[in-house]
């Protein structure tokens, strides 16, 4: 019952996510990609912050000072702000479908990478396959099967989705160490938003774009509030919640979904285009995702 219900929770989390890739995509045809990442994790902080001031009752003051000063979540937060504005930088330069398979061929190869760096498992000639696997996939989605593609933008958009995935591998092994020290997940959900706040509002006004970007149009508005209460709000929770029971390797198969849940919509709402060799590459990287965490989840499921 705990691993169904973890397994739901993360299931959730992804195919919200997934759909977060899309919105962000469309989103910045309205306001600047920095400034969108700092009030989508505004409106998130709010509402996550909310729900641990119910959870733990007591003086906001004391609460803050304890939540915020675990070094643990410090990392968290600069990490998961570096993440988003290269996410939405990355989204301006290349499509929803690109940035969505690279940013999980980043999570999901490099998790177990760097769980091994910080001695939590070991690294398998399987995992260095599927790391071999997932690059010729990426360079296919990258490049298009034409090496001439290297001079374009959109090349340097594939790279910073690449590096997003980096930053998040690094985030979730962090984040399921912290998991330990804490009662719940949202004691580290809440000061991960705040610190992602923090990071993006010094960049947003170091970049003059924090007075300007409080004039929204509509579409901007309802990007933001989608955004901040299902992606930062609701499926940060649902994550932490089953990364306690899953642990971090096990739960990047799950995230594998975000990448399907942005091909379709990316197809149906945003009219990207599925080339053959997109495709190719696209199921190169699944199989490596799939490849690499076999055994994780099956040990899970044990």
């Amino acid at each position: 019952m705990k691993n169904s219900r973890a397994k739901l929770l993360m299931i959730f989390a992804s195919m919200i996510w997934g759909s977060s890739f899309v919105v962000g995509r469309w989103a910045i045809a309205f306001v600047d990609p920095i400034p969108l990442a700092f009030w989508e994790n505004v409106f998130g902080f709010i509402i996550l912050l909310a729900a641990l001031m119910l959870k733990r009752k007591g003086n906001l003051i004391d609460l803050l000072r304890d939540i915020f000063s675990r070094r643990e979540i410090i990392v968290l937060g600069v990490l998961n702000g570096l993440a988003y504005a290269l996410q939405y930088i990355s989204l301006s330069l290349t499509t929803a479908i690109n940035s969505s398979l690279l940013v999980n061929l980043g999570i999901s190869t490099l998790v177990p990478l760097f769980a091994h760096i910080m001695s939590t498992e070991r690294i398998t000639k399987r995992k260095i396959l599927a790391l071999i696997l997932g690059l010729i996939g990426a360079g296919l989605i990258s490049t298009g099967g034409d090496l001439s593609t290297l001079a374009e933008g959109r090349i340097l958009g594939d790279m910073l989705a690449l590096s997003v995935g980096a930053c998040w591998a690094v985030w979730i092994v962090v984040a399921d160490s912290a998991l330990e020290n804490v009662e719940g997940p949202l004691e580290v959900a809440a000061p991960n938003a705040g610190f992602t706040v923090l990071i993006l509002g010094l960049t947003t006004a170091l970049m003059g774009g924090l007075t300007n970007s409080i004039i929204l149009g509509t579409e901007t508005v309802f990007s933001i509030i989608y955004l901040g209460v299902f992606s930062i709000g609701l499926a940060y929770l649902f994550y932490y919640e089953a990364l306690k029971d899953m642990g971090g390797t096990a739960s990047a198969l799950y995230l594998l979904l975000q990448a399907a849940v942005t091909m379709s919509l990316g197809v149906l709402l945003l009219n990207e285009n599925l080339t053959p060799i997109l495709v190719f590459g696209a199921m190169l990287i699944m199989i490596a995702i799939v490849f690499v965490e076999d055994k994780e989840q099956k040990e899970f499921d044990q």
